[in-house]
């Protein structure tokens, strides 16, 4: 969850060949450098870009009793969720849908569009139509 959550503040794959592991190139000094290597792209504001930085790399810590746990890390997100993303307009419907993969397929095609749900067929269109 560390890695995903490093790669998508910085846009970068979880390993490049040349610049080596994700957590490795995130590990910075300064406040500064996280706001450098947030892709800016994404035009992460400053103050969330540091945050979610520090709920990424306390999941990715090398010793395991210093990680926080997913858990932890959910209710931090959670809280910078409610903290800078506005609410909805009034009146305006919601409908939560959470996308399932089917972990029931071979590693090899889990990930690739099995046609076997709803949620893999609107999946499937989604990713097609961003890239």
């Amino acid at each position: 969850m560390g890695i995903t959550i490093l790669a998508t503040l910085t846009g970068w794959e979880a390993v490049d060949e040349v610049r080596g592991k994700l957590d490795a190139r995130c590990e910075v000094d300064s406040d500064a450098q996280v706001v450098l290597i947030a892709d800016g792209q994404a035009d992460w504001p400053q103050e969330l870009a540091i945050a979610v930085h520090r709920v990424g790399m306390a999941l990715v810590k090398r010793n395991r009793e210093r990680r926080i746990t997913v858990r932890q890390a959910k209710k931090s997100l959670q809280s910078l969720v409610d903290t800078h993303l506005p609410p909805a307009p009034a009146g305006y419907d919601i409908v939560e849908r959470e996308c399932i993969l089917c972990m029931a397929r071979p590693r090899h095609i889990r990930f690739a569009w099995c046609d076997m749900s709803h949620s893999c067929v609107v999946w499937h269109t989604s990713f097609v139509h961003l890239h």
